[in-house]
């Protein structure tokens, strides 16, 4: 188990960074510029580099100057969550990334070296653009971060002790162990910055480079999920799932940052959710939609509204074993049930009897909803259990 918080956060940041599928789309003007094989080549020279990265800052957070708050059980919070001085350490990995990449768009290649000629843009950069906008998240220490950049074959040259003075008028980067990667590497910054995307840059995005600089046509729909997951399964599974959904009526809204395990509270992010709402009025109404597919750190999850069970039990009967199993023998709840019932928690505690024999879901942390991992056999399924369960 990691020592610090930042630690564990980094390691979460590392498993987020994309997978490269075996094929994809590169918009034509970059292919112009180099060869779909080299941009390839290049990218999983990146995704090489920032899964270095990010183990190095779990390992080592003192030398990028991270915030080190030891994990401790007798400082958890009653529910179990960290203490609110850990809050920083969520996103403090994206720090070293947020230097990259105001360094990368404030300058311009020259002979496959990055070149900025106007230092005091990139001081007031580093000032007001981040990736996150929470207000303890800051971009500090920026002379410990650009120290690093060495470490992994990224050379900063113009600052003195990696720090401005009134005497730096030109900064240059290099990376002299492979050709193209700053070309690269800039055109992902460049349009993650232009479009609010700055943490796709961090992740590695490959679809970053799939249209023009003038555009941005992904993470709306099902590759909003379907990106974070590591099976190919799963991502299939969320695929059918929206076609499923749409084609019933339904319309998507994507949200990030709830903790769908949990009961919604995340100790931080790691959580990507596409809610489904049956009219685009009820978009941003959480208790308006009827299915959630989540990315939980990775797995796959969907959350389906079920307000009466006991209206469903005949539909539920003929399920598959693995959708019954949500049902029989149900929970055994938080121990308050007419609390639970009633609104303890999420609220939704729901009893209901099957052949005779009576149950209990709590609702604690679904509410009036289910939570399983999906499989494409029963999609219909599902679809049905939230008309029937009204």
């Amino acid at each position: 188990m990691p020592k610090y918080y930042v630690s564990e956060w980094a390691l979460l940041r590392k498993t987020e960074v994309m997978d490269l599928p075996e094929n994809f789309e590169i918009y034509s003007d970059y292919l112009k510029m180099l060869g779909k094989e080299q941009i390839v080549s290049v990218l999983k020279n990146i995704q090489r580099l920032f899964l270095h990265i990010y183990q190095d800052i779990a390992d080592f957070p003192e030398r990028f100057k991270m915030p080190v708050i030891e994990i401790r059980e007798d400082e958890l919070t009653p529910r179990g969550f960290p203490p609110a001085k850990a809050s920083s350490s969520k996103y403090a990995p994206y720090r070293f990334f947020d230097a990259l990449i105001n360094v990368l768009i404030c300058g311009h290649l020259e002979n496959d070296v990055l070149v900025v000629e106007n230092p005091e843009k990139l001081k007031e950069v580093n000032k007001n653009e981040k990736m996150i906008k929470a207000v303890d998240y800051k971009l500090q220490n920026i002379d410990a971060l650009y120290g690093q950049f060495d470490q992994y074959g990224l050379f900063l040259e113009g600052l003195k002790n990696y720090k401005f003075t009134k005497d730096t008028s030109r900064i240059t980067l290099s990376y002299p162990d492979g050709l193209h990667l700053l070309t690269v590497l800039k055109l992902m910054a460049d349009k993650a910055h232009q479009f609010g995307r700055r943490r796709d840059f961090a992740l590695c995005q490959y679809r970053l480079l799939q249209d023009g600089m003038d555009s941005l046509n992904y993470g709306f729909g099902a590759d909003y999920i379907a990106d974070r997951l590591r099976t190919k399964e799963e991502q299939e599974c969320v695929y059918q799932l929206d076609a499923a959904l749409r084609g019933a009526g339904y319309v998507a809204e994507p949200e990030e940052g709830t903790d769908i395990i949990n009961g919604g509270c995340s100790s931080g992010t790691g959580y990507y959710s596409l809610f489904y709402y049956t009219s685009e009025k009820d978009k941003g109404k959480l208790d308006k939609n009827n299915f959630r597919v989540s990315a939980a750190r990775t797995k796959l999850y969907l959350r389906i509204r079920t307000r009466n069970i006991q209206k469903g039990v005949d539909h539920i009967k003929q399920c598959s074993d693995e959708v019954r199993r949500v049902f029989i023998p149900g929970d055994t709840g938080c121990g308050n049930r007419p609390g639970c019932a009633e609104g303890h928690g999420l609220g939704g505690g729901q009893a209901y009897v099957i052949d005779g024999v009576s149950y209990w879901k709590c609702g604690c942390v679904t509410g009036k909803s289910i939570l399983l991992q999906p499989r494409n056999e029963d999609i219909a399924d599902y679809i049905k259990l939230t008309e029937v369960c009204t």
